[in-house]
């Protein structure tokens, strides 16, 4: 809709599928999801189709202002194809050849799809592009060649190159204000995750004792701490040690690499249990979600308060200045 020449439409857009967050609803109130705020500290009970959205988070504007859905539809469509199979799983049934691929791709999505990653990799970029300026800003004649070409490119002289080169290379005068939009280019990263996640062992863990929590960034990537290289770093999902999980439901969890073979009965105890909420609860932006009200959730929601992804850049120029990503 269009008012004076303005689009004021408005959408809900899920970065939780609601087909996950459904299987974590409880019964007090009966068939609502307890949220857990980290910065806050509140807790509340939702109804799914109100909980884990943005307005027009995977919508971004055209030329003439219109709104652009493309993305929103096809993470939709994925979720469609990987609702069957997600039955499946919870009722212990391994999947494989296009069930198999139809699910690696929802998984993959569920991690490239989150907050987290998209306004960590929004921050990457810009100070990325920072880096770069620096780097530039370190040799005279190198500046000056990009101060030549600042200024074909906007018609404006830069008069004092002497100042703007010093104020650069000095991270303490400024911050830089980047769009979370420019991170959704990372909703791509899942082609490249699906066809490792189709290869990988998997099983279905039941929970013994107690229950699963899931959150805004639902999918958890562990490797052993020894196989991580200190340039390199330990080799994301190409780690042939990576045990990726998501949670299925309060008790079911989906469990992709490890050493166990495939398709075996795994359950865990509690004290399993509360580890692998706890890296839920770190590894959360926001948000943590629940089947019910409990102390020991909002306690590990005020522990990790502080607690968010990043993607670091291993050079020390890149990341001592502050970077604000904004809707």
């Amino acid at each position: 809709m269009r008012i004076n020449g303005q689009v004021k439409r408005t959408k809900d857009q899920h970065y939780v599928p609601q087909m996950h967050l459904r299987h974590f609803r409880g019964d007090s109130p009966k068939n609502m999801i307890w949220t857990y705020s980290k910065s806050r500290g509140t807790v509340r009970p939702s109804r799914v189709e109100e909980t884990g959205f943005k307005k027009n988070f995977y919508s971004v504007r055209a030329g003439n202002g219109d709104y652009v859905d493309d993305l929103d539809t096809l993470l939709g469509g994925i979720e469609s194809k990987a609702a069957p199979v997600y039955e499946r799983l919870l009722a212990g049934e391994i999947p494989d050849g296009q069930d198999r691929a139809d699910f690696a791709a929802f998984v993959a999505t569920c991690y490239s799809r989150s907050p987290a990653l998209i306004r960590a990799y929004a921050e990457s970029i810009a100070r990325m592009e920072v880096l770069e300026l620096r780097v530039r800003a370190q040799n005279p004649a190198s500046f000056n060649q990009l101060m030549n070409e600042l200024e074909r490119e906007t018609g404006c002289a830069v008069e004092d190159r002497a100042a703007v080169m010093k104020f650069i290379n000095d991270p303490s005068r400024y911050s830089i204000g980047v769009s979370e939009k420019l991170g959704l280019r990372a909703i791509a990263i899942a082609d490249e995750l699906t066809p490792i996640l189709f290869e990988r062992t998997w099983n279905v863990v039941t929970a013994l004792d107690g229950y699963f929590i899931t959150c805004d960034n639902p999918v958890y990537r562990w490797v052993p701490a020894n196989t991580a290289h200190a340039i390199y770093g330990d080799g994301g999902f190409m780690n042939g040690r990576a045990e990726i999980t998501l949670p299925l439901s309060a008790t079911k969890m989906l469990l992709i690499g490890g050493h166990t073979s495939e398709g075996g009965d795994h359950a865990i105890g509690w004290r399993t249990l509360e580890q692998l909420n706890r890296m839920r609860a770190a590894n959360a932006e926001e948000f943590l979600f629940a089947n019910c009200k409990d102390d020991r959730i909002a306690t590990l929601a005020h522990e990790f308060s502080n607690s968010r992804p990043r993607m670091r850049i291993g050079m020390k120029a890149a990341n001592d200045f502050e970077v604000k990503v904004r809707r």
